[in-house]
């Protein structure tokens, strides 16, 4: 597994960590992305660790409950990418796995993500990553829909290279 720091905390401050897993479903040339409507945002499905639950346990809980699919977990975490988060004192460290649909599940999201307006979407695998490698233009105008793309296309960038040295 691969470990990549995209930003972090300087020597003194004072923050929170926090973990989340996300999972990488892909099929037919497209990949299972949420899609929030009211944030024009496009991110892989994952979320936070409950207490007492493991990463794996964490990506099939909430890629069920985003897009209302049975996963299953295939190899191990290809990747950790951190990012600290100046504006709220918290280095958040994402786990990323590659997951296979085994069925249907329960699309289950939170308050949040209602008020968000939240959906699963399939999305072209190419037209997705034009979309992330843009993430530089929002710097200035998005923050954390630069931090946002940026991180995901670190982890489509890694899970590419991977499975080109397998």
């Amino acid at each position: 597994m691969k470990i990549i720091n995209l930003s972090y905390p300087k020597e003194n401050d004072q923050y929170k960590t926090l973990h989340g897993c996300r999972g990488i479903i892909i099929r037919n040339n497209k990949i299972l992305l949420s899609y929030s409507e009211k944030m024009d945002k496009y991110f892989i499905p994952g979320g936070g660790v409950e207490e007492n639950e493991t990463f794996s346990e964490c990506v099939i809980r909430e890629c069920e409950e985003e897009t209302g699919y049975l996963t299953k977990v295939i190899g191990e975490e290809f990747v950790s990418i951190s990012q600290y988060l100046e504006d709220m004192k918290i280095l958040y460290t994402n786990h990323y796995f590659v997951l296979e649909i085994i069925g249907d599940g329960k699309l289950t999201m939170t308050e949040n993500e209602k008020k968000l307006k939240c959906y699963p979407v399939w999305k072209d695998l190419n037209k997705t990553m034009e979309i992330y490698r843009e993430y530089e233009k929002y710097k200035n105008i998005d923050i954390t829909k630069y931090g946002l793309y940026e991180r995901e296309l670190t982890a489509l960038d890694e899970f590419f290279a991977q499975s080109l040295n397998k």
